[in-house]
């Protein structure tokens, strides 16, 4: 067996790009010819630099982050915006923004050098948080896991494939 591995973060079209498997968030899937399943939800957290923080008050509300900036993924994946859930109801925070992309990595790097608050996996910044050198802002979102999933062509959209 042999592997064609492309690494990504836009969304894909499984058949058109004539992909036989994926590894996907649901704002990479760009095709209603695939069948999915979930592998995980990855773990979200806010963060910021020590840099950005000294500039700025610490949010200790999700409403004050209105008044911070952020560095989200570009608005064509997802909608610069987080949901709160207070008390039953739900607080929408516009993200205000100068910079976003589509890579959780630049992001990262973007937060570290103090752009602004990122909405970043667990995972990307268990190290620099253990360094100190990012800080994490504790206020759950309802943003604060994203599932991961495994994505295939139907077998009906893989009979249009070219042979």
């Amino acid at each position: 067996m042999q592997l064609d591995i492309t690494l990504t973060e836009r969304p894909v079209d499984l058949v058109g790009e004539g992909y036989d498997l994926a590894l996907v968030l649901p704002f990479m899937l760009f095709t209603d010819t695939a069948v999915t399943r979930l592998l995980e939800s990855i773990p979200l957290v806010l963060v910021a630099s020590p840099a950005y923080l000294a500039q700025r008050p610490a949010p200790r509300h999700p409403s004050e982050l209105t008044d911070h900036v952020f560095v989200p993924m570009s608005a064509s994946i997802r909608k610069p915006a987080l949901t709160f859930r207070i008390g039953g109801e739900e607080l929408r925070v516009p993200l205000n923004h100068d910079v976003s992309s589509n890579s959780a990595v630049f992001n990262r790097e973007m937060v570290l050098q103090g752009f602004g608050i990122g909405v970043l996996p667990t995972a990307l910044v268990a190290r620099e948080s253990r360094r100190a050198g990012s800080s994490r802002c504790s206020m759950p979102t309802s943003a604060s896991t994203r599932p991961s999933r495994s994505a295939w062509p139907t077998a009906r959209a893989r009979s249009c494939w070219p042979r």
